[in-house]
């Protein structure tokens, strides 16, 4: 085992540590876009509801 085996590995290992890094970054971006565009889902689903829709029967006889 020589020098260049424990830099390598370091090398290595930051690399690692580095792209997780990076990885939960955009995780936590397209989480944080999800639960936006669920809460405007939620406020247009909102925005449609009409109560008086369905109170009334019309039938004839």
């Amino acid at each position: 085992m020589g020098i260049a085996d424990p830099v390598s590995m370091t090398m290595a290992m930051r690399s690692s540590q580095s792209m997780s890094a990076v990885g939960y970054a955009v995780l936590d971006m397209q989480m944080d876009a999800m639960q936006v565009e669920g809460q405007n889902m939620a406020a247009a689903l909102e925005a449609t509801v009409n109560p008086a829709v369905g109170s009334n029967i019309d039938y004839r006889v």
